[in-house]
């Protein structure tokens, strides 16, 4: 389709854009700020002006981050992809890599959940002691603080 505003044929402002897909327009400005995005061609009065590719990029991206991937990550794949070239063996190696840092991720906050039942054992019917300071709880958050994972382990056994 033809338009005297838009040589070569229909476009969507940021805005329409944005509502297509299902993004706001600052996020939209932000991929292009990022380079997720190519800058749009603009309008006589400084208007962007996308193209239906577009909608497809920005689905790519959201289906992309939806399944795990970093906006890093997703746009090493486009840069492949804008390059012609297949980015399905990157995007394997990508996943693989996720995968374990998801991996890694889970084994953290299972340590972490297990050291908040610690604690949760160990101060849930403590009462602090009138005029006695440093209190039990504040000497156990101190010791965490300062990477003793053994002191949370030892409360443990208490």
């Amino acid at each position: 389709m033809d338009s005297n505003v838009y040589p070569g044929g229909m476009t969507l402002t940021v805005s329409k854009l944005a509502a297509r897909v299902g993004l706001t327009a600052d996020t939209i400005r932000y991929y292009e700020r990022t380079g997720l995005l190519p800058p749009p061609h603009r309008t006589e009065s400084g208007y962007r002006a996308y193209e239906d590719d577009a909608v497809e990029r920005l689905r790519f991206i959201k289906g992309a981050q939806r399944i795990g991937l970093r906006l890093q990550e997703i746009k090493e794949l486009l840069d492949i992809r804008d390059r012609g070239l297949c980015p399905c063996g990157h995007t394997e190696d990508l996943l693989r890599r996720r995968v374990s840092e998801i991996d890694a991720e889970i084994t953290g906050l299972q340590e972490t959940k297990a050291d908040l039942l610690v604690f949760t054992k160990r101060f849930n019917a403590i009462e602090c002691p009138e005029g006695v300071e440093p209190w039990p709880c504040a000497e156990e958050f101190i010791a965490a603080a300062d990477g003793d994972r053994r002191e949370v382990s030892r409360l443990g056994r208490n």
